[in-house]
């Protein structure tokens, strides 16, 4: 669970500062025009800044990955299962994804604000938001509309749900919810 944290924490901020200058910074250096001037497409561009940023987060966590398989196996003395290496594999995978969504929403900021410090702290403040602001909001709200507690089962599981759903908004939260049903094989 601490690792799972770090990534969760550490690892938007990682996507951001891999993105948030990639075009303003060619912009204001004068050298996009110059790229713009030959027979490409701007998708290309950018599909090319995000895939050499998504190579350098694959392979980073793909190391973590093995580390920690390796490490456990010093450790503890026994191989991992196949189920167990899957498990990693799947982890590391959506720990890219993830990470790979807050690199993609920095490089969109870097498109559309001219400064890259602009483009920084409208990341950092959508990611403040979801980290820390999020939850809080939506918790405050469901205490004040939550139904008595005299109402019928049915109704209080449909609340609840109606809350998880919204809670589903915060990339954060899907997250932990893929996490935890990769790594503890006891949840579904």
């Amino acid at each position: 669970p601490p690792f799972i944290v770090f990534i969760s924490f550490l690892g938007p901020l990682l996507g951001i500062s891999l993105g948030f200058d990639t075009i303003n910074a060619e912009q204001n250096k004068g050298t996009l025009s110059r790229i713009m001037s030959q027979p490409i497409y701007r998708d290309f561009i950018l599909n090319a800044k995000f895939i050499a940023a998504l190579i350098v987060l694959s392979v980073l966590f793909f190391a973590l990955g093995f580390l920690m398989l390796g490490f456990g196996l010093i450790f503890i003395g026994i191989p991992p299962t196949a189920e167990e290496f899957l498990r990693i594999i799947a982890f590391s995978v959506v720990s890219i994804v993830y990470v790979a969504f807050w690199l993609n929403l920095s490089i969109l900021f870097s498109v559309k604000f001219r400064q890259a410090s602009t483009s920084a702290m409208a990341g950092i403040s959508i990611w403040l938001f979801f980290s820390v602001f999020y939850n809080m909001i939506v918790n405050l709200i469901a205490k004040g509309i939550a139904p008595s507690r005299f109402v019928s089962e049915n109704h209080l599981i449909y609340f609840q749900k109606i809350v998880q759903n919204i809670m589903r908004f915060n990339p954060g939260q899907l997250f932990d919810d893929a996490t935890t049903t990769l790594l503890i094989p006891t949840v579904r």
